[in-house]
Protein backbone atom coordinates (compact mmCIF):
# COMPACT_ATOMS: atom_id res chain seq x y z
CA UNK A 1 0.00 0.00 0.00
CA UNK A 2 1.22 3.27 -0.80
CA UNK A 3 3.11 5.56 1.88
CA UNK A 4 -0.21 7.87 1.78
CA UNK A 5 -2.91 5.27 1.58
CA UNK A 6 -1.13 3.96 4.68
CA UNK A 7 -0.98 6.89 6.46
CA UNK A 8 -4.88 7.69 5.63
CA UNK A 9 -6.15 4.37 7.17
CA UNK A 10 -4.31 4.96 10.22
CA UNK A 11 -6.09 8.06 11.35
CA UNK A 12 -9.69 7.99 12.63
CA UNK A 13 -12.74 9.41 10.76
CA UNK A 14 -13.02 12.41 13.28
CA UNK A 15 -9.63 13.42 12.31
CA UNK A 16 -9.56 13.16 9.19
CA UNK A 17 -12.76 15.70 9.43
CA UNK A 18 -11.15 17.69 11.03
CA UNK A 19 -8.14 17.79 8.74
CA UNK A 20 -10.29 18.56 5.45
CA UNK A 21 -12.88 20.84 7.08
CA UNK A 22 -13.26 24.25 5.31
CA UNK A 23 -12.80 25.98 8.80
CA UNK A 24 -9.54 26.61 10.51
CA UNK A 25 -9.03 24.59 12.92
CA UNK A 26 -6.21 24.09 15.45
CA UNK A 27 -5.78 22.55 18.96
CA UNK A 28 -3.43 23.66 21.93
CA UNK A 29 -2.65 21.82 24.92
CA UNK A 30 -2.63 22.88 28.50
CA UNK A 31 0.53 25.02 28.14
CA UNK A 32 -0.84 26.54 25.21
CA UNK A 33 1.20 24.96 22.73
CA UNK A 34 0.19 23.81 19.17
CA UNK A 35 -1.15 19.90 19.04
CA UNK A 36 -3.51 20.14 15.84
CA UNK A 37 -3.56 22.83 12.58
CA UNK A 38 -5.51 21.42 10.21
CA UNK A 39 -5.22 22.24 6.11
CA UNK A 40 -7.44 25.40 6.58
CA UNK A 41 -5.34 26.71 9.16
CA UNK A 42 -2.72 26.46 6.89
CA UNK A 43 -4.30 28.58 3.91
CA UNK A 44 -5.61 31.04 6.09
CA UNK A 45 -2.34 31.82 7.72
CA UNK A 46 0.28 30.82 5.55
CA UNK A 47 2.02 28.43 7.98
CA UNK A 48 2.92 24.83 7.04
CA UNK A 49 1.03 22.11 9.85
CA UNK A 50 5.24 21.08 10.51
CA UNK A 51 6.12 24.64 11.36
CA UNK A 52 3.32 24.98 13.88
CA UNK A 53 2.89 21.98 16.11
CA UNK A 54 4.78 21.94 19.10
CA UNK A 55 5.05 25.97 18.69
CA UNK A 56 3.23 28.44 21.39
CA UNK A 57 0.23 29.85 20.61
CA UNK A 58 1.77 33.39 20.64
CA UNK A 59 3.16 32.41 17.19
CA UNK A 60 -0.51 32.92 15.70
CA UNK A 61 -2.00 35.39 18.55
CA UNK A 62 -1.30 37.80 20.71
CA UNK A 63 -1.55 37.05 24.27
CA UNK A 64 -4.51 39.56 25.23
CA UNK A 65 -6.21 38.26 22.41
CA UNK A 66 -5.95 34.68 23.89
CA UNK A 67 -7.25 36.07 27.53
CA UNK A 68 -10.28 37.88 25.74
CA UNK A 69 -11.13 34.90 24.36
CA UNK A 70 -10.51 32.40 27.00
CA UNK A 71 -12.52 34.84 29.32
CA UNK A 72 -15.11 34.49 26.59
CA UNK A 73 -15.26 31.17 26.17
CA UNK A 74 -18.02 29.67 23.56
CA UNK A 75 -18.17 33.12 22.55
CA UNK A 76 -16.72 34.84 19.44
CA UNK A 77 -14.26 37.68 19.72
CA UNK A 78 -12.81 39.52 17.13
CA UNK A 79 -9.18 39.70 16.78
CA UNK A 80 -6.87 40.52 14.29
CA UNK A 81 -3.40 38.32 13.14
CA UNK A 82 -0.67 38.33 11.20
CA UNK A 83 0.04 35.91 8.40
CA UNK A 84 2.96 34.31 7.48
CA UNK A 85 3.70 36.70 4.91
CA UNK A 86 3.11 39.59 8.07
CA UNK A 87 -0.03 40.46 6.48
CA UNK A 88 -2.76 41.27 9.10
CA UNK A 89 -6.29 40.28 8.91
CA UNK A 90 -9.41 39.54 10.73
CA UNK A 91 -10.32 36.61 12.38
CA UNK A 92 -13.19 35.32 14.93
CA UNK A 93 -12.16 33.11 17.61
CA UNK A 94 -13.48 30.73 20.47
CA UNK A 95 -11.81 28.66 22.37
CA UNK A 96 -13.79 26.06 23.92
CA UNK A 97 -12.43 23.55 26.68
CA UNK A 98 -12.21 19.80 26.24
CA UNK A 99 -11.42 17.94 28.74
CA UNK A 100 -9.29 14.66 27.66
CA UNK A 101 -7.33 13.25 30.77
CA UNK A 102 -6.00 16.73 31.29
CA UNK A 103 -7.75 19.86 30.61
CA UNK A 104 -6.43 21.45 27.13
CA UNK A 105 -8.02 24.28 25.06
CA UNK A 106 -9.36 23.84 21.44
CA UNK A 107 -9.19 27.07 19.56
CA UNK A 108 -12.02 27.24 16.59
CA UNK A 109 -11.04 30.15 13.88
CA UNK A 110 -12.91 31.16 10.91
CA UNK A 111 -12.38 34.32 8.89
CA UNK A 112 -14.56 36.96 8.79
Amino acid sequence: MPGFLSRLFLKSPHTLALENAPQAILCANEHQVVTFFNQAAEQLWGYSKASVIGQPLRKLFAQAHLNAADSNQGAPVEVQVSKADGKMFWVELVISRVKVGAVFSTPYLSAT
